[in-house]
């Protein structure tokens, strides 16, 4: 059952991007070893995966080798921010030293070096983790879960009684798996990279015939003209009508970062829904709470911005090495900047980023 589980589990993190380190088969490696190693770097990042045999093994044995990849990952302090080492210790019944060290394993905080420890329990088709540790790490867990799972099955014990505790487990990370295979919709970006033309070529025009103003009178938000003469148009053509050159790259440079990645994912259609209703919706907000005149496709990147971060969310994955966390932060720093800055739409963005994590989720859900 232990080569079973190593086959189906080792397959499983390769497709999470993981890559094998040693040598020869997982057999030969646990019998010379006593672990396998993969790796996986995550921007700055580096994620260690240490697969151990746990059966038979004293102590002295686990801590000899938790010694070992310690002092083999320390070759790589100059080349990344952090190093995260996951040692999972997979036997049919953890012994007591195994879960001496789940329990031992710090806090969870930003270090260097810092040590993950989980155990798999083959007799029982369970996971042990360390509550003040992280319980996922770069899709790990749940190939762990998927594996134990494909087990449970070939041995025919999916619905024993003996396990009616993990059932709701099971289920919760059956949803889970549905809601993570990120499947490719489109293999180009050519929805993302037209508007990115588009808008760079309107801006272009604008400062080519010396028009700015004349443009922004007559195509930004501006409550008089919507509200006093029902120029509800404005909603969609002051997404295409930018500042100046310094507006319209920033812009630009969301569309490709967040706008290629939605393109991906969601495909080109749901693509132009975010985009389009998002910046349709913050056009309403920016009407509502913001007075005075306000365009550009800000609302529309905030958009974007927020179906990629429900998307990473949901699916515990990242997009193309964007996550839900990275996404948050961009959003916490971008919040902060637009205060400290005079005559930006705070509200505009608000309302886009809001358009966007709901049309997302309601997208992003709709594909199971």
């Amino acid at each position: 059952m232990f080569l079973g589980f190593i086959n189906i589990f080792f397959n499983s993190i390769i497709k999470e991007g993981f890559a094998i380190q040693n040598r020869g088969s997982a057999a030969d490696s646990f019998e010379t070893t006593g672990f396998i190693l993969a790796e996986r770097q995550v921007g700055g990042a580096l994620c260690i995966l240490v697969t151990v045999n746990s059966d038979g093994m004293s102590s002295s044995d686990l801590r000899n080798i938790i010694e070992r990849v310690t002092k083999i990952s320390s070759v790589y302090d100059n080349y990344f921010s952090t190093i995260y080492l996951v040692f999972v210790f997979v036997g049919e019944n953890p012994s007591n030293d195994v879960f001496e060290i789940i329990n031992s394993g710090e806090v969870f905080e930003r270090q260097k070096i810092y040590n993950i420890y989980w155990g798999v329990s083959l007799s029982d088709f369970t996971v042990h983790t360390n509550k003040l540790q992280p319980s996922e790490m770069y899709g790990i867990r749940l190939c762990i879960d998927n594996s134990l799972k494909a087990l449970k099955r070939d041995d025919n014990m999916m619905y024993s009684k003996n396990y009616d505790q993990n059932i709701q487990f099971d289920e919760l990370h059956a949803n889970a798996e549905m809601e993570s295979n990120l499947k490719v919709k489109s293999v180009n970006s050519f929805a993302s990279y037209g508007l990115i033309i588009l808008n760079l070529a309107i801006t272009s025009l604008m400062l080519l015939l010396d028009a700015t103003q004349h443009f922004w009178f007559e195509g930004a938000i501006i409550p008089g003209a919507i509200w006093g003469h029902n120029e509800y148009y404005r909603l969609f053509t002051s997404m295409f009508i930018h500042a100046n050159i310094a507006h319209v790259i920033s812009n630009c440079l969301g569309i490709y970062i967040f706008g290629t990645r939605i393109e991906k994912y969601f495909g080109k259609l749901n693509f132009f829904i975010i985009y389009l209703g998002s910046g349709f919706l913050a056009g309403i907000f920016s009407l509502i709470f913001t007075r005075g005149m306000s365009a550009g496709a800000s609302g529309a990147v905030y958009g974007l911005i927020g179906a990629v971060a429900v998307k990473a969310f949901i699916s515990r994955k990242e997009l193309d090495g964007i996550s839900a966390y990275l996404v948050v932060i961009w959003i916490v720093v971008g919040f902060i900047m637009s205060s400290m800055m005079p005559g930006v739409d705070a509200f505009g963005h608000l309302g886009g980023l809001l358009s966007g994590a709901l049309l997302g989720y309601i997208l992003g859900r709709g594909e199971k």
